[in-house]
């Protein structure tokens, strides 16, 4: 990751555009996409947010999207800005949250994100979506296909046997979730990114999101968070969801899409090692291979 410096200067021009002045500014953190910067001015704590990736240009989406949200769910918005007359890149300001972290997943917390996702759902795109299982499940299919050169023979055969298997459950469950209203996901759930603010959920960071299927921000938020099967049920619970066995049927398919997608992940991470393109683990990432076959035999075995 390039951490793009920020000057003082810089952040001073910023700071004019909202009308405030700079007291200091700080290096908050970024990832692959992005990169944040805190600005404590005279009239309060604000977070600038720059774009730091040209391949991933979805910086001026999410700016949209919270402007609406109107820190409902998210920070606050001010401005957005691509001019790159101040920094040679896109960035916005929003409000910096003031709130906390969860410390751990309690039976509350559980509570509280069943409640945040109900109402976050609601919000409905008004195009209506033909999702298809095959659809999805062909780019891991055809990555491990790619790139099975770099795992051993014993591996390849299993996982030709499960991704077989896989792929006909997709086929006769194709159109599970068809024809639907996509509802508005967050899809990157984890703790770093809620917060409790005055007794109230909000999440940051929202440049993966999208509207699509409900179940599977549910699932993301599950595996994220390593929910066990009680906390996974009483979430169900207070999202309100359907007990029937079609219903919870759903959520199997999306665990099977999940983990050929993890798998196909590794995969491709397994073979750019062997051609040496990339540096990585590759103990650790055949350990989380390996429990993510065993994840998926085992969804795989649900659903017959």
């Amino acid at each position: 990751m390039f951490i793009m410096a920020i000057a003082k200067k810089e952040c001073e021009k910023i700071c004019d555009k909202l009308n405030v002045s700079l007291k200091k500014h700080l290096f908050l953190g970024g990832g692959n996409h992005n990169e944040n910067y805190l600005l404590e001015t005279d009239k309060g704590k604000f977070v600038l947010r720059i774009e730091n990736n040209p391949m991933f240009k979805n910086l001026k989406k999410e700016y949209k999207l919270l402007k609406k949200l109107n820190g409902e769910f998210s920070p606050k918005v001010y401005f957005f800005d691509d001019s790159k007359k101040i920094i040679k890149k896109d960035y916005f300001i929003e409000e910096f949250i003031k709130g906390l972290n969860p410390k751990k997943v309690t039976n509350s917390f559980i509570k509280d994100m069943a409640e945040f996702y109900m109402k976050l759902h609601k919000i409905k795109s008004s195009k209506i979506k033909t999702n298809s299982l095959l659809k999805s499940f062909k780019p891991y299919y055809n990555n491990f296909k790619k790139y099975k050169f770099a795992l051993d023979k014993n591996t390849i055969k299993e996982l030709e046997t499960l991704f077989e298997k896989a792929n006909r459950i997709c086929i006769k469950n194709d159109l599970i979730f068809s024809k639907s209203k996509q509802s508005l996901l967050h899809r990157d759930p984890s703790i770093e990114n809620i917060f409790y603010e005055k007794g109230k959920i909000k999440l940051i960071d929202w440049e993966f999101s999208e509207h699509g299927i409900l179940e599977k921000e549910i699932v993301n938020f599950f595996s994220e968070n390593k929910l066990e099967e009680r906390q996974k049920n009483l979430f169900l619970e207070f999202y309100k969801y359907p007990k029937s066995n079609s219903a919870r049927n759903r959520f199997q398919i999306l665990y099977l899409l999940k983990y050929c997608g993890d798998i196909g992940y590794s995969v491709w991470r397994l073979g750019l090692l062997e051609k040496k393109e990339i540096k990585e683990n590759k103990k650790k990432r055949l350990e989380r291979l390996n429990l993510d076959i065993k994840r998926l035999k085992s969804t795989i075995k649900n659903l017959r």
